[in-house]
């Protein structure tokens, strides 16, 4: 009895040249990305917003309200949203579709977005106290009291 492959189109085994041909094939598209303005990554973002406007008007509106910056890092460019619950709805379902449609327009592959919470990164810089153990260090350094309050009525933090 004769066996056939189910996907012709698909090779059997896998060869240390093709892979190395496969990857030369990537080296030359890297090499075609094309530097673009502020202005031409402005319209090609608004131009997303306005194609998700049908579809999820919220994030158009989202969109459409502050467009990121580059970043000193190169080809990152950064979005601040309100709330951590925003943040991951954005990595789940809309960043892949956003960075490749911003890559096709642009015609550079490097470009990578990142979205950060409302002043995640100013606390980051400042430490300033964001979660309760930290604040109540925070106040244990201002008032030294507090730890005897805390041993009397046998408080703890979260």
């Amino acid at each position: 009895m004769k066996v056939t492959p189910v996907y012709k189109e698909y090779p059997q085994t896998i060869s240390f040249e093709s892979v190395a041909e496969a990857s030369a094939g990537d080296a030359s598209i890297k090499e075609e990305n094309e530097e673009f303005t502020q202005a031409q990554f402005d319209q090609a973002w608004k131009d997303y917003a306005k194609t998700e406007a049908k579809q999820r008007p919220r994030l158009s509106s989202l969109l459409l309200s502050q467009i990121p910056q580059k970043t000193d890092d190169g080809l990152l460019f950064r979005l601040s949203v309100g709330s951590q619950t925003v943040k991951e709805y954005l990595y789940k379902n809309v960043r892949n579709a956003l960075e490749g449609y911003l890559r096709a327009n642009l015609h550079n592959a490097n470009i990578n977005l990142r979205f950060d919470v409302d002043g995640e990164v100013e606390a980051e810089k400042s430490g300033m106290p964001y979660t309760s153990k930290e604040k109540y260090v925070y106040m244990l350094e201002k008032n030294p009291n507090l730890q005897i309050l805390r041993d009397i009525f046998d408080l703890e933090t979260d």
